[in-house]
């Protein structure tokens, strides 16, 4: 009923304000029509007056043209309370449809029992239903909470026993100092030099394997320095410095490296003797004019050397080279700075662990690759910079810095395109001469990773040497920037990828044959750290059979021994008519046991608890002598 009064009473306003209009227009314009009769043209009073009644109807048109679009708003309501209606008179009609069986016998008011009808279980359950999702959001909410806690708990376990394994194998550097120091007094003795090696930075402790691979490395740089860059006390003096050298070994700590200086006062390197050497091997051209880095890169080439006069310490056939190999092996860094008649400095960084390497994850062409941070200064964006082309190659200027352009997929073989993608990253990475510019298609990821070594059986790939595995099972190239730039066409750079053709010696075997496992160890160690190749055997049966396979050039054997003693070996090598220098090592200190070893053939006794200068002595000695008879063996320089 109400509904019907709305729709009467709306139609009673629609029909009345349609007439009102109406009347309003034919009263307008009889108006108008009488404005135009009765005006006069010389009428100035009557023009004016005229206008302003026209510009009133104008405005009441207006107001009638508003009104009618008021009346279609109000039908458009009309329509609309309309279909609410009709959707009410529906939902009514699901209470009522079963009345009988809801009201029973009696005939109830509607206000004294709730009738459960359709609408009423439907809207009720989808109150349970919306009542359960938010439970069970809930649930999942706290649920996902607790994971995340314990994804944040596991990662930082993680790290805790990362961080134990590798405090497990960390060692101080001092425990490396008397190793240094012995190879300064053997390599001065045999030189005729005065030096005197100080080192700082030894409370620093590094990864065991670290300081185990740079140690060989150093104590070669040790040697070097006082044979080919210390001068003798006499030239010293001439040149108004003091008769001892000095030698400096730093050890520090710069972030996530370690980072070893060395440095000497002596000659420096010879820049003049090092171009000579390389126009004579074809490494520069005449007319080429490389910067001293480039000349002092030369160092480090396989078989290269500039000594006129090669002694047994200067040509046991390891050149700069193995510190080379080293820090590549490690993932690491070398430079080198020298001034001629002032001095050296080598510069050498490394990771602190070899247990985990840090690595930026770029994209090149379409695959995956991962650079060592160790290599890479900095990454830009490209757009941060400018390109430019000069010299029949491409530059890229960031800063005030202009450095020459590669780009990786170019470098690794493939096709490279035109341009440059949008988001591509230029890395400033290190290389044997000077800082270049990498380009990347992008800069996915940093992360540590494991570093897992190539089979055998995969083929040699330059600049690619190891490969990690990420943690969705992929596999990814460790890249070495320093080799794939080292394939670029410059005759100098390409050079230090390839030895000469010079024959480089082998270093000189030493046979250590002794039936103690620590005894072994230790005199391999001696030898080692002064420069030569250890080989062991456990008694004398099986020393004959190394000798077959590998000869030695010097044999430290032990007294007694099962199956073939010391003196049975030496005594079979004599009648053999073997004049292999040979010392004995026994804790037989008895005048009868000596004068047994001397009739056997030794030629030196040695008695526990040994010097280890003297064994130093005795193997150089030898060696020097078998060298003076026209077996030289070549060796680098510094």
């Amino acid at each position: 009923m109400t509904r019907i009064n709305t729709n009467v009473s709306s139609l009673v306003a629609r029909n009345t304000l349609g007439r009102s209009n109406a009347a309003l227009e034919q009263s307008l314009t009889r108006l108008s029509t009488g404005l135009r009769i009765n005006t006069g043209k010389d009428d100035p009073a009557g023009l004016i007056a005229s206008e302003n009644l026209r510009s009133d109807i104008t405005s009441i048109k207006k107001a009638i043209s508003n009104t009618e679009r008021a009346n279609q708003v109000i039908a458009t309501a009309d329509s609309a309370l309309g279909q609410v209606s009709s959707l009410l008179t529906d939902i009514r009609g699901l209470g009522t449809r079963f009345p009988a069986a809801r009201r029973g016998a009696a005939d109830y008011d509607p206000l004294e029992l709730e009738e459960y009808n359709e609408f009423y279980i439907a809207t009720r359950r989808l109150n349970e239903g919306e009542q359960d999702a938010r439970a069970l959001a809930a649930t999942l909410k706290e649920t996902i909470q607790r994971l995340e806690e314990l994804n944040l708990t596991q990662t930082q376990l993680n790290r805790d026993i990362q961080e134990i394994i590798v405090q497990s194998r960390r060692v101080p550097v001092s425990g490396y100092l008397q190793r240094f120091q012995r190879v300064v007094r053997q390599t001065c003795r045999a030189t005729g030099k005065e030096a005197e090696l100080r080192v700082e930075g030894g409370d620093l402790e590094v990864d065991s394997e670290v300081m185990d691979r740079l140690t060989p490395a150093l104590l070669h740089v040790l040697r070097n320095a006082i044979d080919h860059g210390i001068e003798t006390p006499q030239r010293r003096r001439e040149l108004g410095k003091p008769e001892q050298g000095r030698l400096e070994l730093r050890f520090a700590q710069v972030g996530n490296f370690l980072e070893v200086v060395f440095g000497d006062d002596g000659g420096g390197l010879d820049y003049a003797a090092l171009r000579r050497k390389a126009e004579a091997n074809g490494l520069i051209a005449p007319g080429e004019s490389p910067s001293p880095k480039e000349l002092a890169l030369l160092t480090l080439k396989p078989g290269f050397s500039t000594a006129q006069i090669t002694t047994q310490i200067s040509g046991r056939g390891v050149g700069m080279n193995v510190v080379d190999e080293a820090a590549r092996e490690l993932k690491g860094s070398l430079s080198i700075e020298s001034e001629t008649g002032k001095g050296y400095r080598l510069t050498l960084r490394a990771p602190l662990s070899t247990l985990f390497t840090y690595v930026l994850l770029v994209t090149a062409g379409k695959e995956r690759y991962a650079i060592p941070s160790s290599e890479v200064r900095l990454a830009a964006p490209l757009s941060q910079g400018r390109l430019s082309e000069a010299e029949g190659r491409q530059w890229f200027d960031y800063g005030d810095q202009r450095l020459p352009l590669r780009r990786l997929d170019a470098l690794l073989g493939a096709a490279a395109g035109e341009a440059p993608p949008a988001g591509a990253v230029v890395l400033i990475v290190y290389t044997d001469v000077e800082e270049q510019a990498l380009l990347v298609q992008s800069l996915d990821d940093s992360r540590s990773v494991v570093a897992k070594k190539l089979s055998r059986y995969t083929p040699p790939l330059p600049g690619i040497d190891s490969a990690a595995i990420l943690g969705d099972g992929r596999i990814v190239p460790i890249l070495e920037v320093r080799s794939l730039l080292r394939h670029e066409p410059s005759a100098l750079l390409a050079g230090l990828a390839r030895p000469l053709e010079e024959s480089v010696a082998a270093l000189p075997r030493i046979l250590i044959v002794d039936d103690s496992l620590s005894m072994r160890k230790s005199l391999s160690q001696l030898v080692s750290d002064g420069g030569f190749q250890p080989i062991t055997a456990g008694d004398g049966l099986e020393a004959l059979r190394v000798m077959e396979r590998t000869p030695p050039d010097v044999l430290l054997v032990d007294m007694e021994m099962p199956q073939m003693n010391g003196l049975e070996l030496t005594s079979h090598l004599r009648m053999e008519g073997s004049r292999l220098p040979i010392a004995m090592i026994t804790s037989r200190a008895t005048e009868s046991h000596r004068r047994r070893a001397l009739e056997a053939g030794v030629d030196r006794y040695f008695v526990k608890p040994y010097r280890e200068d003297e064994v130093l002595e005795f193997i150089e000695t030898h060696l020097q002598a078998k060298h003076s008879k026209g077996e030289p063996h070549e060796q680098s320089e510094h």
